[in-house]
């Protein structure tokens, strides 16, 4: 069932709104009756959720074990759901001519902004206290504290800083650098035992270098440059505390030593293009980097890209276990707790949910009644809940809920 509440014309729990008179008092018993309805089908907090929006203006899907609302910003870039659920995306404000950031609690719709970047902000990280990293295409990091809505430290690019970036910053994320207590639970680290002054933060950049930053000293520790230079797209943080990364120009991942920058390994298989041989990781641009947890002790690297798949990776051989292809390109990846992997594709809002141990697609989820209208929606954002359920966001900034 679907309550759209811009449109007259519509059935709501069996009451015809084109023969009734819409007054204040009609509103009221009508919310009353729809949040009575919800009751019914999900928790009072998801009711809450639902019920805290202004029916005028957003709708929600309630088919199936899903709902989905409407996130308030644009976003061109980037968004993530933060540890308590909050949603962070860049926001470019078009009134004011400058870029900024967004952090909005659905529940309560209460909205913080931060004001420092100089440029759009292109990526973000979550460190172990709560505390935001964000990096921009004013070549600057910067960490904010969320409960002062106050930026702590900035991480200066070049020539401010001679051993800072010296172009836009595409990805970042925090260091394992405590391997027993990530490989506990790598879905959802365990930091409480980590000291905070051993954080520290890696950085791509188009400036074609990785970065390590210490957060104790504030200073970049390591920079790792190629002498075959490529821009760095995407980087992740690996459970064993070294640092895995795809380039832009060769299509290539890479795992890099955290301690000393140099590179372990690189993941990379053979093909053929008309008779002619090549090799790389993908035949096209890797849009995402991530691993899946084996045991405690043992990972595989996962990656998706342009060209149609994901791919698994086993990281002592350095060898392709596994291609799974799609009908589209490859945007977003998350890693459920029965170890299946979600894939968001760039268009018609698709979600594949996929089977690692029979390589096999389980289930599709999409949005049936407007995938005619949505061949332009990519999936920007795939994110699992603790209690099981995917959040996915679109670059329309429809935000949905799947239940498990």
């Amino acid at each position: 069932m679907c309550f759209i509440f811009d449109v007259t014309n519509v059935c709501v729990i069996g009451i015809n709104m084109t023969t009734l008179k819409l007054n204040d008092n009609f509103i009221v018993e009508l919310r009353n009756n729809i949040n009575n309805y919800l009751v019914t089908i999900f928790p009072k907090d998801i009711v809450k959720i639902i019920s805290d929006y202004d029916y005028d203006c957003y709708y929600y899907n309630l088919e199936g074990t899903s709902y989905s609302f409407q996130y308030p910003y644009t976003s061109l870039f980037c968004m993530r759901i933060l540890p308590d659920r909050r949603i962070v995306s860049d926001h470019y404000d078009e009134i004011q001519d400058k870029s900024n950031i967004k952090v909005w609690d659905p529940l309560t719709d209460k909205t913080i902004t931060l004001h420092d970047h100089l440029d759009t902000v292109l990526c973000f990280a979550v460190l172990p206290d709560g505390r935001l990293v964000s990096g921009s295409k004013d070549t600057t990091i910067k960490i904010w504290n969320l409960q002062t809505e106050k930026c702590e430290h900035t991480f200066e690019g070049y020539p401010n800083n001679p051993d800072g970036h010296s172009s836009l910053i595409n990805s970042i994320d925090v260091l394992y650098d405590n391997q027993t207590d990530v490989l506990s639970d790598v879905r959802q680290p365990l930091w409480s035992t980590h000291n905070q002054k051993d954080h520290r933060i890696v950085s791509a950049s188009h400036d074609c270098t990785i970065k390590i930053w210490n957060l104790h000293t504030g200073k970049c520790d390591i920079t790792i440059s190629e002498t075959v230079k490529s821009w760095y797209y995407k980087i992740a943080s690996l459970p064993d505390g070294r640092i895995l990364s795809s380039s832009c120009g060769s299509c290539e991942l890479k795992i890099w030593n955290a301690q000393n920058g140099t590179c372990d390994m690189i993941l990379v298989e053979n093909y053929y293009i008309h008779k002619k041989l090549f090799t790389s990781s993908h035949k096209n641009t890797i849009t995402y980097i991530g691993y899946i947890s084996d045991s405690f002790s043992t990972y595989r690297v996962i990656s998706g890209a342009s060209d149609y798949t994901i791919k698994i990776w086993n990281v002592k051989t350095g060898k392709c276990e596994m291609t799974l292809n799609h009908s589209h390109r490859v945007e977003y990846i998350a890693v459920l707790p029965d170890e299946r992997v979600i894939s968001g594709l760039a268009a018609n809002r698709l979600l594949n949910v996929w089977n690692l141990k029979t390589g096999k697609c389980d289930s599709v989820l999409t949005d049936d009644k407007n995938i005619k209208n949505s061949s332009y929606d990519w999936i920007k954002y795939v994110h699992v809940l603790s209690d099981g359920r995917i959040v996915s966001i679109t670059n329309d900034r429809l935000i949905r809920i799947w239940g498990q």
